[in-house]
């Protein structure tokens, strides 16, 4: 644990307008998960002297190093972020119910060893998305002249979480999978800009369309996904989705 330091350090006016803008510049972003992490990595050893790759950090010392920044955080961001309905929000409100979150998680993973490694890597983008968006810069440079060291993005594809083991894993795979989304945000959408099929919603009415437009790559049953302009047209109980867990077509609790 690297302490707490009581004063709150006033957010200057840069910070605000950084945490005000939901866009981030083209600079900071890439055409997919992999190119994304490696621009993100290249401006994190700009700034930071002491930075360590993804796959050293265990997710406790991940987890510590959230702490550290939780901690600190500032209060003006949290309000901009809440008011806005910000994806970089925090979901919970104090270090002890986050701890509280990561030792259930901790448990668990050590009930399904397959989990460790989306675990480190989603904490490790979580790690990045909070160091940069939660911490005011005075707060940033009080740390670094502590040595603290801040973890990198894994730069590989989003690994996949679960394998339909029960209830426990897909908890854990929900939680994961809600904290790796770096690219909802630092994604440029080229796919979707170049026109690829599946990536924009066709007009449903134009008979020309008839869904799935991706071609189904995943193998979906209609329970699962019917696209709104798929032939013959969507049921009542077709199309209706739920929480998912992976790509396979059974790990899924639907929606009831």
């Amino acid at each position: 644990c690297f302490g707490i330091w009581e004063a709150q350090a006033a957010a200057s006016a840069a910070d605000l307008r950084r945490a005000s803008t939901k866009k981030p510049r083209a600079a900071y972003r890439g055409s997919d998960q992999i190119q994304l992490s490696n621009v993100l990595n290249r401006h994190l050893l700009r700034t930071e002297r002491r930075a360590r790759p993804c796959h050293d950090w265990s997710p406790r010392e991940l987890q510590d190093f959230m702490a550290t920044v939780l901690d600190q955080r500032s209060d003006e961001f949290q309000e901009i972020y809440f008011d806005r309905k910000d994806r970089r929000k925090l979901l919970a409100k104090t270090t002890h119910e986050h701890r509280k979150h990561w030792d259930s998680l901790n448990k668990a993973v050590e009930n399904h060893p397959h989990l460790l490694e989306p675990q480190r890597e989603s904490h490790c983008r979580q790690a990045v998305m909070w160091w940069t968006h939660h911490l005011a810069e005075e707060k940033r440079t009080v740390l670094r002249a502590r040595n603290v060291t801040v973890p990198m993005l894994p730069e590989g594809p989003k690994r996949r979480c679960g394998r339909g083991e029960g209830e426990e894993e897909a908890r854990v795979c929900v939680g994961i999978n809600e904290a790796n989304s770096c690219d909802w945000c630092h994604s440029t959408q080229a796919d979707h800009d170049a026109g690829k099929p599946g990536t924009s919603p066709p007009n449903a009415l134009d008979p020309k369309f008839n869904g799935p437009d991706d071609g189904n790559p995943k193998g979906w049953d209609r329970k699962r996904r019917c696209d709104q302009d798929q032939h013959p047209r969507c049921g009542l109980c077709e199309g209706i989705g739920g929480k998912a867990w992976s790509d396979l077509n059974e790990d899924i609790d639907m929606t009831p």
